[in-house]
Parts: structure tokens; sequence; C-alpha cells
């Protein structure tokens, strides 16, 4: 029993006191440590955006997605005018995180993460500053999921299959060019047209939450 207590006792000096969220100072120590290093990947991956992104090419696909969502590669009719250009440069930022090594633990490149360090590169300086010197501070990107209630004419073309009972042909035909639907057991859809815009039918039925993304090395596996 003696024994016991000591080995309790000295897993207890060799451990060290917790934090408020369980982490003893080895934890922290090693916290810290990947942090200083998704820190310094930043440094490199904020530096690379001010070479494809210029004085003001980030800021304009930060106001972009603010505006208009991230940018689709494809143009649309009402695309704003500089669709294109900034689709490139996402992809370009895209590309600058394959090259420094910031790979995304699920393999994706979302555009929320995008999202996320666009807002951290513009809090930090953007490309007034110089990223081999000073303090990056992580903070928070932020999206907002909306639920829309609309609504829109589609014209749907299918195949109905019918069973119609009796040996009358003809008269099976007609009734079942009459009435379809009373002999339907099964349908399959062949294609839709969509007529006219979409319209919002329920706007006291919007189901919005909140969502928010911060950096840290968990994303990206250090």
């Amino acid at each position: 029993m003696k024994e016991l207590i000591r080995n309790i006792l000295r897993e207890q000096v060799e451990v060290g006191p917790t934090d408020d969220m369980g982490r003893t100072q080895h934890g922290r120590d090693v916290l810290d440590t990947k942090i200083s290093k998704l820190k310094e990947k930043l440094r490199l991956l904020f530096t690379y955006m001010t070479t494809v992104g210029g004085s003001d090419g980030c800021t304009e696909l930060l106001e972009y997605y603010e505006n208009h969502g991230p940018p689709s590669q494809y143009q649309f009719n009402n695309s704003p005018g500089n669709q294109k250009e900034m689709a490139a440069l996402y992809g370009r930022i895209e590309q600058g995180f394959k090259i420094i090594g910031l790979n995304p633990v699920s393999n994706s490149m979302s555009p929320f993460l995008i999202y996320t360090v666009l807002v951290n590169y513009i809090h930090n300086g953007g490309s007034q500053r110089k990223f081999s010197k000073g303090d990056i501070e992580l903070v928070p990107g932020k999206m907002v999921d909306v639920d829309v209630s609309m609504k829109e004419t589609v014209t749907e073309y299918f195949t109905l299959m019918c069973e119609a009972y009796g040996g009358n042909k003809d008269k099976v035909l007609r009734e079942v060019k009459e009435n379809p639907w009373l002999y339907e057991v099964d349908r399959q859809t062949e294609d839709h047209d969509y007529h006219g815009d979409m319209e919002l039918y329920d706007d006291g039925n919007l189901e919005v939450s909140d969502r928010q993304m911060i950096l840290q090395p968990s994303t990206f596996g250090l």
C-alpha cells in the first residue's frame, strides 16, 4: 500500500498542475510549439499572397467573398466584372498552400478556409507588411448559414408505368391516355425545364446559424 501511495504521489509531481482546459505545462509547451510552427508557415503563405495578389488583390478578393461569395471558375450572365480575375487569384492562393506545405487534414481546400486565411492576412497588415517580422495574431473567419424557402416553376418530363386490366387493348389505351394516374404503379423522371426566376415564398421561415473558423495546428495536422 505504501508503495502504491508513493507511485501516485510521484505521478502527480511528474504531471504537475493543469489549467482550466486540463492541460499540463508539458501539454501547453507542445501546443505553443505547434502554434509557432503554424505561424511560421503562415508568414510564408502571407508573403506569397502579397506576391501573387499585389497591393490590392487579396483585399479585393475578401470584398468579393463578402459581396458575392467565393469566385467561381465559370462565367455567368450576372457575374461581377472582376469574377475571372478573382477566380484566378483564388486558384493561385490555393496553390500556395501546396507550395508551402500547409495541407488541410480534410484534403480539401474549402472556400471557408481560404476566406479565413484572407481575413487573417488583412488583419495582420496585408500587403503593407513584411511578415518576416512581428507577431501573427490569429482571428476567426466568420460566416452565416441561411436556409431560404424558394419556389420556381418547373416542367417535369417523366414516364408512368401503368397497369390496366382487361383484354380490349384499344379500350385500355384510351382509358390510360385519359386518366394515366389511375393506373400508375411507378414512374421514372426523364428531364426538367425551369421557367422564370426563383422567388422567395416564405421570408418568415429563414433558418439562420453562425459559424466560425480559427486557424490552428490541427487544421493542418501539425
